[in-house]
Order: C-alpha cells, then sequence, then structure tokens
C-alpha cells in the first residue's frame, strides 16, 4: 500500500523474511535469515514493486529437499503475503 507523504512523496515499505524448511514430513525450520525492511519514496505513484535478496546459506544445511518461504509485510496496512517455492540443496 502507498502512503501519501505531506511532502508530496509516494512511501512503500515492505518487511521481508525469508527461511528454509524440510520438505518431508513436518516442516522443520533449519534456516532463517533476518528480516530486512525496504523503503521506497518516489514523486510518482509506483505501479509495481521488487524486491531482491540473495541467499547466503551456511554450510551446514544438508543437500536434499527443502521449501523456501518468503514472507512478505506491508507496514502500511499490515497484510502479509505468504509462499513457499521448492528448494533442493546439492553437494558441491
Amino acid at each position: 500500500k502507498t502512503r501519501d507523504e505531506k511532502d508530496g512523496r509516494f512511501v512503500v515499505k515492505l518487511k521481508e523474511e525469508l527461511s528454509i524448511e524440510t520438505a518431508a514430513g513436518e516442516p522443520k525450520e533449519v534456516w532463517k535469515e533476518r528480516e530486512v525492511s525496504v523503503t521506497d519514496a518516489a514523486s510518482s505513484r509506483r505501479r509495481d514493486f521488487f524486491i531482491a535478496q540473495y541467499l547466503n546459506l551456511p554450510k551446514t544445511i544438508e543437500p536434499g529437499a527443502y521449501n523456501l518461504r518468503i514472507k512478505i509485510t506491508d507496514e502500511a496496512d499490515g497484510k502479509t503475503a505468504d509462499s513457499v517455492v521448492p528448494l533442493t540443496i546439492t553437494a558441491q
């Protein structure tokens, strides 16, 4: 949600959370990235918005099938989008 600021700017503020869970059986979190807040201010209202973040995984995660959970929260209204993407980690 875009907030109209008093100075004429349009601001979007999002919070991103990333985690990796086991894919088999009951999901168990094996890794979690620290929360990242992203703020974008522009002179005109945005029609789209992108967030990119590298995954710097620890070497302690064993090869196998996992799920990457992505959670984005709009800090303007508290609404959250949560998505799960299959992820395979292989040995080097």
